[in-house]
């Protein structure tokens, strides 16, 4: 046994444990970790900077984006709401993994509109973006529009605490109020109403007072001028009765990686048996090299499906989690299915809305079209379609997902972000 011992054990973002034993004896101490005192220190003059910013003749704006979606929804939102005249308007892209093809995109896509400044934030952590602002001690904006995230709203709470906000969605499982977040102070809600059916869910009145929805026509122009830089390299026999089934690469705890495979590589031979040519989209994070073979196309791009005028060219969408399957028809007029036998038993929130505004798969089962022609199958599909689109309710008034909600756990903010706001509460009373 040592007579003497000692351990420096990191406990967590601001304590570090100093462990001693002697004789046998253990004793323990909480010691604050130097880092964090620089930390609090340098936030604490940012704070004091950014309470009470020098006046500006414009208004300065952040729009906090985490992928491609939701940096399309923002350049269509500046188009719509003329957000470039007399401002200053700065784009942050913020991904925990993202590859060099997705860095290239964001930036390229970034500069379809007229910027002040661009912020990557890909691959790298989250105290290197804080870092960052609050060493930059001239980043101060007057609005924030930020994704309807958890961790942007943390992030934003923390190092922009005095700005406006106003929530952009990044697809349809982002259209519900997440739990153990203020949105009381909440300019606005910028949403897609996607079918015409998607508004808000969890929604009190005042929150649907402050909805209001981005006209697609918008969309779809930037979606043009996009689908113009990165053309699909798909060539499509005109008669070929194409469905695009949308990979997804995990199952947010519901499947595992193989599970999900083997039931999409299922839906993939059932929709060639009944006819259909099958149009694989792998997941823009998917690393797998997968082979065509009859009827079996791969569809590579790291674009949104939603931006490519599909609508002659395919019959359908399918997935299990996308959120393509409820977006293609709002933009496109294609259907889209998805397998609610699987997303049914899912708790999270968001594949509840693809499951209950996405017809089960098994309507296109349903139809042989191995001898119908491309328009007689699409003619079909679409009356089916639209005939389960008409019993949709409206989101905000979905009785069934509301009592999902209410089943919902209420996350608390992660123990980091506890700690910073205590700081900022702390800073709040020394003034």
């Amino acid at each position: 046994m040592k007579l003497f011992k000692i351990e420096l054990v990191e406990k967590d973002f601001t304590t570090n444990i100093l462990k001693i034993t002697v004789l046998g004896i253990k004793f323990s101490f909480k010691i604050i970790r130097l880092e964090y005192l620089k930390f609090a220190f340098r936030y604490f003059k940012y704070l004091n900077k950014i309470k009470k910013p020098k006046k500006h003749n414009k208004t300065r704006r952040l729009f906090m984006t985490s992928g491609n979606l939701s940096l399309i929804n923002t350049l269509a939102i500046i188009n719509q709401f003329n957000l470039n005249e007399n401002s200053e308007n700065n784009i942050l892209v913020w991904s925990h993994v993202a590859s060099d093809e997705f860095i290239e995109i964001t930036k390229k896509i970034s500069e379809l509109t007229e910027i002040k400044k661009y912020y990557s934030f890909c691959n790298v952590s989250l105290m290197d973006l804080l870092n960052y602002f609050i060493l930059a001690k001239s980043a101060v904006f007057d609005e924030i529009y930020l994704p309807n995230c958890r961790y942007m709203f943390e992030i934003a709470k923390i190092i922009f605490p005095y700005s406006k906000y106003f929530i952009i969605e990044e697809g349809i499982c982002t259209q519900f109020k997440h739990k153990n977040i203020d949105y009381s102070k909440i300019e606005k809600f910028i949403f897609n109403k996607y079918l015409d059916k998607i508004d808000l869910a969890s929604a009190s009145q005042d929150d649907l007072k402050k909805l209001c929805f981005i006209d697609k026509k918008n969309f779809l122009q930037i979606g043009q001028k996009i689908a113009e830089l990165y053309p699909l390299d798909l060539k499509l026999n005109k008669e070929d009765k194409n469905v695009i089934l949308c990979a997804t690469i995990g199952g947010l705890g519901i499947l595992t990686f193989e599970e999900i495979a083997e039931y999409q590589n299922k839906i993939a031979d059932k929709l060639i048996e009944k006819g259909y040519t099958v149009i694989f989209k792998p997941h823009p994070r998917d690393t797998i090299e997968y082979k065509e073979r009859e009827k079996f196309k791969i569809l590579k791009t790291k674009i949104p499906l939603e931006v490519y005028d599909l609508e002659d060219k395919c019959l359908a969408v399918v997935s299990l989690f996308s959120s393509a399957s409820c977006q293609m028809y709002h933009f496109n007029k294609i259907p889209g299915f998805c397998a609610n036998e699987l997303d049914k038993n899912a708790c999270d929130f968001g594949l509840n809305i693809i499951a209950q505004y996405s017809p089960d798969v098994e309507m296109l089962y349903s139809l042989d079209v191995n001898n119908k022609t491309f328009k007689q199958a699409q003619e079909e599909i679409l009356k089916k379609y639209q005939a389960a689109l008409s019993q949709m309710p409206l989101l905000s008034k979905n009785d069934y997902l509301q009592k999902v909600y209410d089943k919902l756990p209420s996350y608390p903010p992660s123990l980091q972000f506890k700690k910073m706001q205590d700081l900022f509460d702390m800073f709040n009373k020394t003034k």
